[in-house]
């Protein structure tokens, strides 16, 4: 851990994580108190640098599994703008899960595709990020769908059919064509999906 550190260091000086490593690299468990997540957070909205960005990743985190997706990237923006102004953001991921929570597939898209940019990357992080684009390029083709047939529900239900054609075993397709036939008064075969 120590040598990670110093290698961190020397690529980014004052890297707060890397830091935080080698302050405690005497081995001993940090014990923090109860509002500790809250406090560094509170830095993040108060327009400071966070002195610890993990902590406040992980409070991003607990927002998000709260489903306070738009707290949750209130609070990741933020740690990116005071913290990361000119560095790689290294919570991109969870910015691209509340963006996608949130249904902003534009900026979930976008936030996946710079971690997948990355060197380097894991291969598990590689493959679920990858999933997750994927699940993200479905929704936002949904989302254009329904802009366009608004008002049309034959056009509704062509658009689906070709969705679930293309795509049978997805749940967001199924879902899609099931309220498409529900939307165009076709109830029984809605059921029958």
């Amino acid at each position: 851990q120590q040598a990670i550190s110093l290698l961190l260091l020397q690529r980014v000086p004052n890297h707060p994580l890397a830091r935080r490593l080698l302050d405690n690299a005497d081995g001993e468990a940090q014990v923090r108190k109860p509002d500790y997540l809250d406090e560094k957070a509170a830095e993040v909205l108060a327009g400071k640098a966070a002195s610890d960005p993990e902590a406040v990743a992980a409070q991003a985190r607990a927002l998000l599994a709260s489903r306070q997706a738009s707290q949750a990237i209130e609070l990741l923006e933020g740690l990116r703008r005071t913290t990361f102004p000119t560095q790689r953001f290294p919570f991109l991921e969870d910015l691209g899960y509340a963006y996608a929570e949130q249904q902003q597939w534009d900026k979930a898209a976008a936030a996946f595709a710079d971690v997948l940019a990355e060197q380097d990357l894991p291969p598990e992080t590689q493959q679920r990020v990858s999933q997750q684009m994927e699940i993200v390029r479905v929704e936002r083709r949904i989302a254009g769908i329904r802009k366009q047939t608004y008002a049309d529900p034959a056009a509704a239900l062509r658009a689906s059919e070709a969705l679930i054609n293309e795509l049978p075993s997805h749940p967001s397709a199924i879902i899609f064509r099931v309220e498409c036939l529900q939307y165009a008064g076709k109830t029984a075969e809605a059921l029958a999906l």
